[in-house]
């Protein structure tokens, strides 16, 4: 069954189910839809806001509960979260805003996330408004190009994986020209 199959046959409650768990195709699905008359574009954005907040909080949550346990099990999962926790003790606010628009980071980081120190409500306040948000930006990006979006379904994941590749090179290149700049041994003058 394909996913605009599944929200024609189970509408708002498919789109609910599918942000829950991931979301960025359905909701731009559910937004071509909306385009097309199939289904209204303000309960697509509310069903995709309410999974997206409900499914990282229950994430969160699970981290809270067994997170620390779990990671400790898996090496792997230790060294990324060594490195997750010093990148969230610095910009938690940014990382909550924005953990769901970079694909692959949406489920794992709410898990991540409540292994740390970060309050509950600090977290459901800063949660609640990245879901807004982004239930908004892909609402409204598959309502308005609802054409273009249904052409480029399948290359939407690919299109971001590039961006987040073209950023992380760009953030190397900087680190290295810094780390470079700063290895440089000093002459002083005589």
């Amino acid at each position: 069954m394909s996913v605009e199959e599944m929200l024609s046959h189970y509408g708002y409650f498919a789109l609910f189910v599918g942000t829950f768990l991931e979301g960025e195709t359905i909701l731009l699905v559910a937004g071509y839809l909306a385009s097309m008359g199939h289904l209204d574009l303000t309960y697509c954005i509310v069903a995709a806001f309410l999974g997206s907040l409900s499914g990282d909080q229950f994430a969160f949550y699970i981290g809270r509960w067994k997170g620390k346990s779990i990671i400790e099990k898996r090496e792997s999962w230790r060294r990324s979260a060594n490195k997750l926790h010093k990148l969230i003790e610095r910009y938690h606010e940014l990382i909550v805003l924005c953990f769901r628009f970079f694909y692959g980071l949406r489920n794992v980081t709410p898990f991540y996330l409540g292994t740390t120190g970060l309050g509950a409500v600090k977290f459901l306040l800063l949660n609640a408004t990245g879901a807004f948000v982004w239930a908004l930006t892909f609402g409204f990006a598959g309502f308005l190009f609802g054409s273009v979006v249904e052409r480029f379904m399948t290359n939407v994941k690919h299109i971001q994986m590039a961006i987040i590749g073209g950023v992380l090179v760009t953030a190397c290149i900087i680190w290295l020209l810094r780390r470079n700049r700063n290895d440089k041994p000093k002459h002083k003058k005589k």
